[in-house]
């Protein structure tokens, strides 16, 4: 079983609602996406070629990819068109004025 591995990426005052933000835990790119009072985090790298997303736009809860137009659910990382292409997503919360992911830096 996992080990969850809880670490501070940001502090909350620098998201603005539904403006990806990226941040590079541990040297990797992930985006950090605020809906409303939850904040989604998702790997910074489109699974279809690699193409960093952080100019994407965010739409409710989809992102798209600004190289080739891929849509992606930010809440599980689910393509819309074929749903078992994903985008690595990671669990968010914030605690004090932080946001947490649980992040142990290997990547898939």
């Amino acid at each position: 079983m996992p080990v969850s591995t809880w670490i501070a990426v940001a502090e909350t005052a620098r998201l603005q609602e539904g403006v990806p933000l990226l941040v590079k835990p541990k040297g990797i790119g992930i985006l950090l996406i605020k809906r409303g009072a939850e904040i989604f985090a998702v790997r910074n790298k489109c699974p279809h070629m690699a193409c960093p997303m952080e100019q994407g736009e965010v739409d409710e809860f989809e992102l798209t990819c600004p190289c080739h137009g891929w849509v992606f659910d930010i809440r599980d990382g689910a393509f819309v068109r074929a749903p078992e292409i994903k985008v690595e997503t990671y669990a968010a919360k914030v605690e004090g004025g932080d946001v947490l992911i649980d992040f142990d830096g290997e990547t898939g």
